[in-house]
Order: C-alpha cells, then structure tokens, then sequence
C-alpha cells in the first residue's frame, strides 16, 4: 500500500461531515447512497480513477484482508 498510495481516513459520520471532499470529485448523491467508501485519486492530474466502482468497498466487512488489498491493486501504476 506505501509504495502506491497514500491513504487518508475521512470521517463522514453519519454523511453529515467533511462531505465536500467526495463532492470535489461529484461523489455525494443521498440517492445514490451518500459518500463512497474509496476514492483513488491520481496524484499528477488530481482526477478520480477509479470513477465507478466507487462503492466496490461498501461490503467490506464480508471481505477478506487480501480480497480488500488485491481489489485496490487493481488501481497501482
């Protein structure tokens, strides 16, 4: 993960906080289901990357360490 990404934590409590860091990159939509659970972002252009799959994450807990790690592989240069 330290070799590729930067991770940061971002509280969004009850999607009621910090709500306009996903909005930067027009991912806040309470009908949709609020905000993502992962944005990866291209350090160079500032884009979101991985546009989509947004939600990939959202059932996480029923995942394995190495399924969640190798789901954000997919997105290492």
């Amino acid at each position: 993960m330290d070799k590729h990404y930067v991770v940061a934590i971002v509280d969004v409590g009850r999607f009621n906080k910090n709500l306009q860091i996903p909005a930067r990159w027009g991912q806040v939509d309470a009908k949709k289901g609020g905000a993502p659970s992962i944005l990866v972002i291209d350090p160079a252009t500032g884009k979101l990357i991985d546009g989509g799959h947004i939600a990939a994450l959202e059932d996480a807990r029923h995942m394995t360490p190495q399924g969640i790690a190798d789901w954000i592989a997919t997105w290492a240069n």
